[in-house]
């Protein structure tokens, strides 16, 4: 079997290619949502994991498989999603959907476009897999790598999977007045578990 001699440049080939399909898909679809809610995204968590298992039991001795554990596909996945992610805090998250290059292509929405949920599925592969590959065999001197690595996947798989069920609500507080409701973006009343009053 020939051995792959992809390194950083074809990481990052991979990625970036992944990207801008993402964003490609985005700008066609007019910023179609992408909502996994409850129960369907316990289905598809369950799905990947066994996915990762089962290409880590079965076919881990397949060349292509160990690159996607290896470092150069890690640093090439890790720096793009740090790319999405610094423009996320860089990009006003407002979602007006505007009809601009920057709206189409989902930079104002960006934890629920096409090139972030591609990016993060690709992310979770990668990292599932060298998880996957330090833990058989189960050697103690990996306990850290471990313990730190599936802390991470753990988080973001939990934060992405989530993301559909997360809503947001403005509550609109009053100087010396008790405020028990919130809105959506719709105008739609919801009663809140908790109310505030507005002092000062």
């Amino acid at each position: 079997m020939k051995v792959l001699q992809w390194k950083y440049k074809e990481g990052f080939i991979i990625s970036f290619g992944l990207l801008l399909t993402g964003f490609a898909i985005e700008y066609i679809s007019s910023g179609t949502k992408i909502k996994l809610s409850w129960p369907f995204n316990i289905y598809f968590g369950i799905v990947f994991i066994s996915l990762l298992v089962f290409i880590n039991y079965y076919v881990r001795g397949r060349q292509i498989v160990k690159w996607f554990s290896c470092k150069y596909a890690s640093v090439s996945v890790i720096s793009t999603f740090s790319l999405l992610v610094l423009l996320i805090g860089f990009i006003p998250q407002n979602d007006n959907h505007l009809f601009t290059v920057a709206g189409r292509l989902g930079l104002d929405r960006l934890t629920t476009s096409w090139p972030f949920i591609i990016i993060l599925i690709y992310f979770l592969f990668v990292l599932g897999l060298v998880i996957l590959r330090k833990l058989t065999p189960l050697k103690r001197k990996n306990t850290g790598f471990l313990l730190n690595h599936t802390g991470l996947w753990i988080i973001v798989f939990a934060a992405g999977l989530g993301n559909g069920d997360l809503q947001r609500l403005v509550m609109k507080t009053k100087e010396d007045k008790t405020v028990g409701h919130a809105f959506d973006r719709n105008s739609r009343i919801y009663e809140m578990p908790l109310a505030l009053k507005l002092i000062k």
